[in-house]
């Protein structure tokens, strides 16, 4: 009899699910590899197939990586052991940011191709109108200013971190020179200690005099009158 698994699934489920994994994975490895090097030879590749544009030949890539993250996340939910999901899902990771490397390039290497291709259109016909070419045209000009306003925001930044150096800078300094007087005061201290030690004594040693002095007139006023 077929045991039954948390969350309803059997072990026949969870194998059927590591089998539905496995086989997605080898699509995407498949797929990404073929796609690898695409970027490098677009405009080839563009003339040899049905479909002008490849970035809509990448879409197929998106959808089995996105069958294999549901096929992921049923593996978690079964009783599959931790390291097999961990192992699934760390490799899940790796075809996504590798696709995102590749799908980047392709777009850009794409809308090079479109450029030249709408900038030849209007030299033979400056009166044509390349609706693309107007799109890629205007994508670049905002990239070219998110390009130099993210350039102020690091010159503005620089100007700050400079400022913060110069502050840091002046109060190293003020705290070296704190450093320096406070090394400075003890010997001070001892001396204006010392001062008034031998004020004190020579204090002591005046009243003692004068009380001496008092004494002597005394006895000698009393020793007079007798």
């Amino acid at each position: 009899r077929t045991a039954t698994i948390q969350l309803g699934f059997t072990m026949d489920d969870v194998y059927a699910i590591r089998k539905e994994v496995t086989q997605l994975e080898r699509d995407v490895e498949s797929k990404l590899s073929m796609y690898s090097n695409i970027a490098d030879h677009v405009e080839e590749w563009s003339k040899n197939t049905d479909d002008l544009n490849p970035l809509r030949s990448l879409n197929e890539v998106d959808v089995i990586i996105s069958k294999l993250t549901e096929a992921n996340r049923r593996l978690g939910m079964s009783s599959a052991s931790i390291s097999i999901v961990q192992h699934h899902r760390s490799r899940l990771e790796d075809y996504g940011k590798e696709f995102r490397r590749i799908k980047s390039n392709v777009t850009e290497a794409w809308e090079r191709v479109e450029l030249t291709r709408g900038g030849k259109a209007f030299q033979q016909n400056p009166d044509s109108r390349n609706i693309n070419m107007d799109h890629l045209i205007r994508e670049r000009g905002n990239i070219n200013s998110s390009i130099s306003m993210a350039n102020e925001l690091f010159a503005q930044a620089s100007a700050t971190n400079d400022q913060l150096n110069g502050q840091t800078r002046m109060l190293a300094g003020a705290y070296a020179k704190s450093k320096a007087l406070e090394t400075q005061f003890p010997g001070v201290t001892n001396l204006i200690g010392k001062i008034k030690s031998k004020r004190n004594r020579n204090t002591v040693v005046l009243a003692s005099t004068i009380a001496v002095c008092m004494c002597f007139i005394i006895w000698w006023w009393l020793h007079m009158r007798r």
